[in-house]
């Protein structure tokens, strides 16, 4: 890392960056450059909780790699001072497996991440609700985390 001051390795304060975080950036394989999309996200355990339509490029795009690059940043403020400008941020770089999630048990759960993860509240979605979302669950192998506050 270039400017290693600036490395977080403390794990509260990763997952506090996560916790403060809404938009996750996910990239998938595609070929002639990645495909990057911003989504909402729920974090629990390592592992980060996203919901797609039930079909669509992404969905195509893991059928024939499911490895994935993410991002997030948060508390981005741009400060001039007497020695220049900086730009205040936290932010998490890092890659995982994507897995599709298929039973109601388990789009139940991650449902429950996400929205928690959003707005606190959660209650039980219908089977019918279930059925017209894909929630993909993406187990994290690797993360970088930086921040500058």
């Amino acid at each position: 890392m270039y400017k290693s001051d600036r490395q977080v390795t403390n794990l509260h304060h990763i997952e506090s960056i996560f916790k403060l975080s809404y938009i996750c950036r996910i990239a998938f394989h595609n070929q002639p450059a990645p495909y990057i999309i911003p989504m909402n996200y729920g974090y629990y355990n390592n592992k980060l909780y996203l919901h797609t339509a039930n079909k669509g490029l992404k969905l195509e795009l893991l059928k024939k790699n499911n490895n994935v690059g993410f991002e997030i940043e948060n508390e981005l403020k741009m400060v001039q001072g007497i020695n220049g400008t900086t730009m205040k941020y936290q932010s998490i770089v890092g890659q995982g497996v994507v897995r599709i999630l298929e039973t109601k048990e388990e789009k139940q759960r991650a449902l429950k991440y996400l929205i928690e993860h959003h707005s606190g509240e959660f209650r039980e979605h219908s089977d019918q609700s279930l059925a017209n979302v894909t929630m993909l669950e993406v187990t994290i192998k690797d993360i970088s985390a930086k921040a500058n506050l």
